[in-house]
Protein backbone atom coordinates (compact mmCIF):
# COMPACT_ATOMS: atom_id res chain seq x y z
CA UNK A 1 0.00 0.00 0.00
CA UNK A 2 1.62 3.30 -1.03
CA UNK A 3 2.02 6.20 1.34
CA UNK A 4 1.52 6.16 5.09
CA UNK A 5 0.38 2.75 6.29
CA UNK A 6 -1.32 4.03 9.39
CA UNK A 7 -3.94 2.37 11.53
CA UNK A 8 -6.76 4.22 9.80
CA UNK A 9 -5.91 2.61 6.48
CA UNK A 10 -5.39 -0.83 7.97
CA UNK A 11 -8.67 -0.66 9.84
CA UNK A 12 -10.60 0.38 6.76
CA UNK A 13 -8.92 -2.13 4.47
CA UNK A 14 -8.75 -5.16 6.74
CA UNK A 15 -11.61 -4.77 9.18
CA UNK A 16 -14.14 -2.83 7.14
CA UNK A 17 -14.60 -0.05 9.69
CA UNK A 18 -14.50 3.70 9.19
CA UNK A 19 -11.02 5.25 9.36
CA UNK A 20 -10.02 7.12 12.50
CA UNK A 21 -8.90 10.74 12.51
CA UNK A 22 -5.29 9.82 13.25
CA UNK A 23 -3.37 6.57 13.57
CA UNK A 24 -3.43 4.54 16.76
CA UNK A 25 -0.27 2.82 17.92
CA UNK A 26 -1.07 -0.48 19.63
CA UNK A 27 2.27 -0.73 21.39
CA UNK A 28 2.84 -0.06 25.05
CA UNK A 29 3.20 3.64 25.65
CA UNK A 30 5.22 5.50 28.24
CA UNK A 31 8.71 4.43 27.14
CA UNK A 32 11.57 6.85 27.55
CA UNK A 33 12.16 8.40 24.11
CA UNK A 34 15.92 8.38 24.76
CA UNK A 35 16.12 4.78 23.51
CA UNK A 36 15.59 3.07 26.84
CA UNK A 37 13.20 0.21 27.42
CA UNK A 38 11.39 -0.28 30.67
CA UNK A 39 9.41 -3.39 31.49
CA UNK A 40 8.20 -5.80 34.09
CA UNK A 41 9.91 -9.09 33.38
CA UNK A 42 8.09 -12.32 34.17
CA UNK A 43 6.73 -13.78 37.37
CA UNK A 44 9.38 -14.48 39.96
CA UNK A 45 9.38 -17.58 42.06
CA UNK A 46 10.27 -19.02 45.43
CA UNK A 47 10.29 -16.62 48.35
CA UNK A 48 10.25 -13.52 46.17
CA UNK A 49 7.53 -13.79 43.52
CA UNK A 50 7.39 -10.08 42.77
CA UNK A 51 8.09 -8.64 39.35
CA UNK A 52 11.24 -6.72 38.55
CA UNK A 53 11.06 -3.17 37.23
CA UNK A 54 14.16 -2.81 35.08
CA UNK A 55 15.59 -0.71 32.27
CA UNK A 56 17.72 -1.76 29.32
CA UNK A 57 20.23 0.57 27.71
CA UNK A 58 20.80 0.72 23.93
CA UNK A 59 23.92 -1.43 24.45
CA UNK A 60 21.82 -4.17 26.03
CA UNK A 61 22.84 -3.66 29.66
CA UNK A 62 19.99 -4.31 32.09
CA UNK A 63 19.72 -2.46 35.38
CA UNK A 64 17.21 -3.55 38.00
CA UNK A 65 15.36 -0.60 39.50
CA UNK A 66 13.22 -2.34 42.13
CA UNK A 67 11.22 -5.45 42.86
CA UNK A 68 7.50 -4.67 42.80
CA UNK A 69 6.93 -6.39 46.16
CA UNK A 70 9.46 -4.05 47.73
CA UNK A 71 7.99 -0.95 46.11
CA UNK A 72 4.48 -1.86 47.22
CA UNK A 73 5.40 -3.41 50.60
CA UNK A 74 3.32 -6.49 49.76
CA UNK A 75 3.67 -10.26 49.77
CA UNK A 76 2.55 -12.77 47.17
CA UNK A 77 2.78 -12.71 43.39
CA UNK A 78 2.50 -9.40 41.56
CA UNK A 79 0.99 -8.78 38.13
CA UNK A 80 2.55 -5.57 36.81
CA UNK A 81 0.54 -4.67 33.72
CA UNK A 82 1.50 -1.07 32.90
CA UNK A 83 4.55 1.10 33.42
CA UNK A 84 5.10 4.76 32.53
CA UNK A 85 8.19 6.96 32.64
CA UNK A 86 7.86 10.48 34.07
CA UNK A 87 10.65 12.58 32.60
CA UNK A 88 9.70 15.61 34.70
CA UNK A 89 10.91 13.97 37.93
CA UNK A 90 12.81 10.93 36.55
CA UNK A 91 10.47 8.33 38.03
CA UNK A 92 8.46 5.29 36.98
CA UNK A 93 4.78 4.76 37.73
CA UNK A 94 3.47 1.21 37.48
CA UNK A 95 0.25 -0.71 38.09
CA UNK A 96 -0.02 -4.03 39.92
CA UNK A 97 -3.26 -5.80 39.04
CA UNK A 98 -3.06 -8.50 41.70
CA UNK A 99 -2.90 -6.01 44.57
CA UNK A 100 -5.02 -3.33 42.82
CA UNK A 101 -2.38 -0.68 43.44
CA UNK A 102 -0.35 1.95 41.60
CA UNK A 103 3.11 3.08 42.71
CA UNK A 104 5.71 5.69 41.78
CA UNK A 105 9.40 4.83 42.26
CA UNK A 106 12.58 6.82 41.70
CA UNK A 107 14.60 5.75 38.71
CA UNK A 108 17.83 6.56 40.52
CA UNK A 109 17.49 4.14 43.43
CA UNK A 110 14.08 2.42 43.18
CA UNK A 111 12.74 4.00 46.36
CA UNK A 112 8.98 4.44 46.59
CA UNK A 113 7.72 8.01 46.20
CA UNK A 114 4.03 7.24 46.68
CA UNK A 115 1.38 4.58 46.30
CA UNK A 116 -2.31 4.74 45.41
CA UNK A 117 -5.14 2.49 46.61
CA UNK A 118 -2.95 1.18 49.40
CA UNK A 119 -4.39 0.88 52.89
CA UNK A 120 -1.24 0.13 54.85
CA UNK A 121 1.83 1.95 53.50
CA UNK A 122 2.99 5.25 54.97
CA UNK A 123 3.72 6.29 51.36
CA UNK A 124 0.06 6.00 50.37
CA UNK A 125 -1.81 8.98 48.98
CA UNK A 126 -5.23 8.79 50.60
CA UNK A 127 -8.65 10.08 49.62
CA UNK A 128 -9.49 7.89 46.61
CA UNK A 129 -9.90 4.13 46.36
CA UNK A 130 -11.20 1.78 43.68
CA UNK A 131 -11.94 -1.93 43.29
CA UNK A 132 -11.81 -4.48 40.51
CA UNK A 133 -8.31 -3.86 39.15
CA UNK A 134 -6.72 -1.39 36.75
CA UNK A 135 -4.63 -1.49 33.57
CA UNK A 136 -3.82 1.56 31.44
CA UNK A 137 -2.28 4.68 32.99
CA UNK A 138 -1.63 8.13 31.56
CA UNK A 139 0.57 10.57 33.46
CA UNK A 140 -0.91 13.94 32.50
CA UNK A 141 1.54 15.84 34.70
CA UNK A 142 3.09 15.46 38.16
CA UNK A 143 -0.22 16.01 39.93
CA UNK A 144 -2.74 14.43 37.54
CA UNK A 145 -3.08 10.79 36.51
CA UNK A 146 -5.64 8.94 34.39
CA UNK A 147 -6.42 5.31 35.29
CA UNK A 148 -8.44 2.68 33.45
CA UNK A 149 -10.36 0.99 36.26
CA UNK A 150 -11.64 -2.40 35.07
CA UNK A 151 -14.08 -2.46 37.99
CA UNK A 152 -14.36 -6.20 37.47
CA UNK A 153 -17.17 -6.94 39.90
CA UNK A 154 -20.08 -8.83 38.37
CA UNK A 155 -22.26 -6.57 36.28
CA UNK A 156 -20.15 -3.43 36.79
CA UNK A 157 -19.02 -1.19 33.92
CA UNK A 158 -15.40 -0.15 33.61
CA UNK A 159 -14.44 3.47 34.36
CA UNK A 160 -11.83 5.98 33.28
CA UNK A 161 -10.91 8.07 36.31
CA UNK A 162 -8.71 11.14 36.70
CA UNK A 163 -7.07 11.85 40.03
CA UNK A 164 -5.56 15.12 41.22
CA UNK A 165 -2.71 14.48 43.64
CA UNK A 166 -1.50 16.66 46.47
CA UNK A 167 1.83 14.98 47.12
CA UNK A 168 2.66 17.28 50.04
CA UNK A 169 -0.53 16.54 51.97
CA UNK A 170 -0.59 12.98 50.56
CA UNK A 171 -4.20 13.29 49.47
CA UNK A 172 -5.97 12.61 46.18
CA UNK A 173 -9.23 13.88 44.70
CA UNK A 174 -11.19 12.19 41.95
CA UNK A 175 -11.94 15.07 39.57
CA UNK A 176 -13.27 13.23 36.50
CA UNK A 177 -14.95 9.89 35.80
CA UNK A 178 -16.23 8.42 32.56
CA UNK A 179 -18.55 5.40 32.45
CA UNK A 180 -19.08 4.39 28.84
CA UNK A 181 -21.47 1.57 29.63
CA UNK A 182 -18.93 -1.13 28.78
CA UNK A 183 -17.66 -3.85 31.12
CA UNK A 184 -14.06 -4.66 30.14
CA UNK A 185 -12.47 -7.14 32.54
CA UNK A 186 -9.07 -7.62 30.83
CA UNK A 187 -6.69 -4.93 29.53
CA UNK A 188 -8.04 -1.43 28.87
CA UNK A 189 -6.32 1.92 28.38
CA UNK A 190 -6.77 5.69 28.58
CA UNK A 191 -5.12 8.69 26.94
CA UNK A 192 -5.67 12.44 27.44
CA UNK A 193 -5.29 14.25 24.13
CA UNK A 194 -3.72 17.72 23.72
CA UNK A 195 -7.18 19.23 23.04
CA UNK A 196 -8.46 17.97 26.42
CA UNK A 197 -10.49 15.06 25.05
CA UNK A 198 -9.89 11.55 26.35
CA UNK A 199 -9.57 8.25 24.48
CA UNK A 200 -10.88 5.22 26.41
CA UNK A 201 -9.98 1.78 25.07
CA UNK A 202 -12.17 -1.17 26.03
CA UNK A 203 -9.58 -3.60 24.77
CA UNK A 204 -11.23 -7.00 24.87
CA UNK A 205 -14.52 -5.50 23.74
CA UNK A 206 -12.88 -4.07 20.61
CA UNK A 207 -14.22 -0.57 21.32
CA UNK A 208 -12.72 2.92 21.54
CA UNK A 209 -14.53 6.03 22.82
CA UNK A 210 -13.39 9.63 22.44
CA UNK A 211 -15.08 11.88 25.01
CA UNK A 212 -14.75 15.50 26.03
CA UNK A 213 -14.34 17.03 29.47
CA UNK A 214 -18.11 17.01 29.94
CA UNK A 215 -18.05 13.21 29.36
CA UNK A 216 -19.92 13.57 26.07
CA UNK A 217 -18.99 10.88 23.57
CA UNK A 218 -17.68 12.52 20.41
CA UNK A 219 -16.88 9.44 18.37
CA UNK A 220 -16.52 5.71 18.77
CA UNK A 221 -14.82 2.90 16.90
CA UNK A 222 -15.95 -0.69 17.21
CA UNK A 223 -14.29 -3.77 15.80
CA UNK A 224 -16.08 -6.84 14.53
CA UNK A 225 -17.18 -9.39 17.13
CA UNK A 226 -14.18 -11.22 18.51
CA UNK A 227 -11.66 -8.55 17.43
CA UNK A 228 -9.67 -7.22 20.38
CA UNK A 229 -6.95 -4.63 21.03
CA UNK A 230 -4.44 -3.93 23.79
CA UNK A 231 -2.79 -0.69 24.88
CA UNK A 232 -3.22 2.21 22.48
CA UNK A 233 -1.79 5.61 21.70
CA UNK A 234 -3.28 8.13 19.32
CA UNK A 235 -0.51 9.96 17.50
CA UNK A 236 -0.04 12.02 14.38
CA UNK A 237 2.07 9.40 12.60
CA UNK A 238 3.35 5.90 13.19
CA UNK A 239 6.86 7.02 12.22
CA UNK A 240 9.47 8.66 14.43
CA UNK A 241 9.77 8.77 18.24
CA UNK A 242 6.69 8.55 20.47
CA UNK A 243 5.01 11.80 21.52
CA UNK A 244 6.38 13.47 24.64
Amino acid sequence: MPGLLDFAQMAQGLLGVQPVAAPFDFRKKGLNPIAETEGARGYGGGANPGLVVAMRSPSGQVKTIVNSQTALSVTGACHCNNIQYSQADDTYVFSDLDHVMVAKVKRSDGSTVWTLNDTSSSKNITGVTWTGGEHGLHLIDLTHILIFNNNSSAGQNSNAIELQLDTTAKTATKIWTYNGGVANMIMGDVQRLPNGNTIVAYSTKGTLHEVNAAMTMLQTWKWQAGQTIGYIEKRATLYGPPPK
